[in-house]
């Protein structure tokens, strides 16, 4: 690593670095994708089983498609109140989309292993103007054979820039 760059790990949607005294979050819906095919590069059965499910997905739109036309307004109408609700409770409980925060206004990174189901995560809460914020850091799933590496790696560039890492429920990681 150089002086510009502190180091860096994958993230569920792409990368997130430390360079210059700044966490930079970039992330996209392609990188995802990307992270979900190499992810399924690493076995042979997730990667047959996520063929399979494009080839589904895809399969059935075409019939909603050639079939049932008014289906495809209704979905797009419930999957769209859906988003903005989930958006807006993420908004009042004070998450942010950001994609830089300067490592000084970091108060605390709690630590969220994550289950079978969900994804491990960090939840960077930091000060943007003297009010309280937070960001979650999504990475990929527990399933792919590289997320406990990028876990570590992550928890590991935290501590080395000096921030405060405790786990969900407050208690310090140590």
């Amino acid at each position: 690593m150089n002086d510009d760059e502190m180091g860096d790990f994958r993230t569920k949607r792409g990368r997130c670095s430390v360079s210059d005294g700044v966490l930079r979050i970039d992330e996209s819906y392609t990188g995802q994708l990307k992270r979900n095919y190499e992810g399924a590069k690493s076995s042979l059965v997730v990667f047959i089983l996520f063929l399979a499910f494009i080839v589904s997905m895809v399969g059935w739109s075409v019939n909603i498609v050639l079939n049932e036309r008014w289906v495809i307004p209704y979905l797009f109408g419930v999957f769209a109140i859906i988003a903005i609700v989930a958006y807006t409770i993420d908004y009042l409980r004070g998450f942010r989309q950001v994609e830089t925060i300067p490592l000084a206004s970091i108060i605390d990174v709690q630590v969220v292993k994550g289950t079978m189901w969900t994804h491990p995560r960090f939840i960077v809460s930091y000060k943007r103007d003297g009010e309280p914020y937070k960001r979650r850091i999504r990475l990929p799933s527990r399933h792919f054979a590289f997320t406990e590496q990028e876990f570590e790696s992550a928890k590991h560039l935290f501590q080395t820039n000096g921030v405060q890492l405790s786990r969900h429920g407050g208690k310090n990681t140590a």
